[in-house]
């Protein structure tokens, strides 16, 4: 969990809790997201991927559906996957995430399926 905090002008000042978790699932064979993916947190993601026991090959399923934001370093660290020659699943993409896959044309490009 990281805590920001903000200035919000004058003398008013707040915390900014952004959260984030990646997870994964053996059982499921399934990499689970959650909060927010971002610069800050990227390198989580692209260890998850890489070590993954499973990735022989195989696809990389990966849960969006608690994730609330995804930045260019969370996109990069996804496409990690079909770099090393698997393919992408991504389940239950919230509407904000998968509009960035629409914006990014990832929606349409091979080896990458929006379940």
């Amino acid at each position: 969990m990281i805590f920001t905090e903000l200035d919000l002008g004058g003398s008013r000042k707040g915390t900014l809790k952004l959260s984030s978790t990646v997870e994964i699932d053996p059982e499921r064979r399934v990499i689970v997201l959650h909060g927010e993916i971002d610069m800050a947190n990227a390198a989580e993601l692209r260890t998850a991927i890489a070590e993954a026991d499973w990735m022989d090959g195989g696809p990389v399923d990966v849960d969006l559906s608690d994730l609330r934001f995804i930045d260019s370093s969370g996109i990069s660290a996804l496409l990690l996957a079909t770099e090393r020659g698997s393919s992408l699943i991504l389940r239950g993409p919230t509407p904000p995430v998968r509009r960035v896959f629409e914006v990014l044309n990832l929606d349409t490009a091979a080896g990458i399926e929006i379940a």
